[in-house]
C-alpha cells in the first residue's frame, strides 16, 4: 500500500481537480456548442488544477509540517492550501474602488475560458440560421413554451409582450416581402434565449426542446 504521505498528495491533486471542474460553472453549455474549443481549455487547466494540489500538498510538508497518522486529514490540509492560496484575491490590499476580487487562478480560468464563450456564441448562432424556417419557428415557440412561460421570474407582462412579437414574426414568415424580417427576429429570439438560459439541448427531428436539459447554474457566466 502506498504511504500515507503519497496517498494525501494523490487525494490534494484529484480533489483540486474536481474543485477546478466545479468552479467552471457552464459545462454542458461548452460542451454542447464548443466541444473542441472546451476540450483545450480543459486540457490546459488540468496541469494548473494538479501544480495548486501539489503546490498545497508542498507547502504543507516543507513548511507547516501538520503530522497527522491519517492521511486524509493531511490531504485536506493540503487541498485547503492550495486553494487558499492560488484562489486568493489579490485585490484584497488594494483598497476601494478597484477592480473586482480576482486570483492568480481566477483570472487564468477567465483566460481560457473567454474563448470558448465566444466559440460557443458562434456555435449557438450558426445551428439557429441552418435551421429552415418551419424548424425556426417550431424552435422559438418551443422555447417560450418550456423555457420563459413556465418561469415564474418573469412577469405576465413581458411573457404576453414576447408571445405577441413572436406571433408577429411567424406572420412575417407568410408574407414573402417581409419574410426576411421575420426570420431574423425569430433568430434573434432562439439565439438570445439559448446564449443567455446556457439551453444545451440537440436539434432532434421533431425539435422539442421540453426534453433538453439547461446549465444547472443560470444565466451567469462564470
Amino acid at each position: 500500500m502506498p504511504s500515507p504521505v503519497l496517498l494525501a498528495a494523490i487525494f490534494s491533486v484529484a480533489a483540486s481537480c474536481l474543485a477546478g471542474y466545479i468552479q467552471l460553472r457552464h459545462q454542458r453549455y461548452w460542451w454542447r456548442w464548443s466541444r473542441s474549443s472546451f476540450r483545450r481549455a480543459s486540457l490546459c487547466l488540468v496541469p494548473v488544477y494538479v501544480l495548486v494540489g501539489l503546490g498545497g500538498w508542498y507547502i504543507d510538508r516543507k513548511y507547516l509540517k501538520i503530522e497527522e497518522s491519517h492521511w486524509l486529514v493531511n490531504g485536506l490540509v493540503s487541498l485547503a492550501i492550495g486553494q487558499l492560496i492560488f484562489r486568493f484575491d489579490i485585490s484584497t490590499f488594494e483598497g476601494e474602488g478597484h477592480a473586482p476580487a480576482r486570483s492568480l487562478l481566477v483570472e487564468l480560468e477567465h483566460y481560457l475560458l473567454r474563448g470558448v464563450e465566444a466559440v460557443a456564441a458562434d456555435g449557438v448562432l450558426t445551428a439557429v440560421r441552418d435551421l429552415s424556417l418551419p424548424e425556426l419557428e417550431q424552435l422559438a415557440f418551443d422555447i417560450f413554451q418550456t423555457e420563459l412561460l413556465t418561469d415564474e421570474s418573469l412577469p405576465g407582462a413581458t411573457k404576453v409582450q414576447i408571445s405577441k412579437e413572436l406571433d408577429d414574426a411567424a406572420q412575417a414568415l407568410a408574407d414573402p416581402p417581409s419574410r426576411t424580417q421575420g426570420r431574423s427576429r425569430l433568430i434573434g429570439f432562439c439565439v438570445g434565449a439559448i446564449r443567455q438560459r446556457r439551453l444545451t439541448f440537440e436539434f432532434s427531428k421533431d425539435l422539442r426542446v421540453a426534453s433538453s436539459p439547461r446549465d444547472g447554474a443560470g444565466a451567469n457566466s462564470h
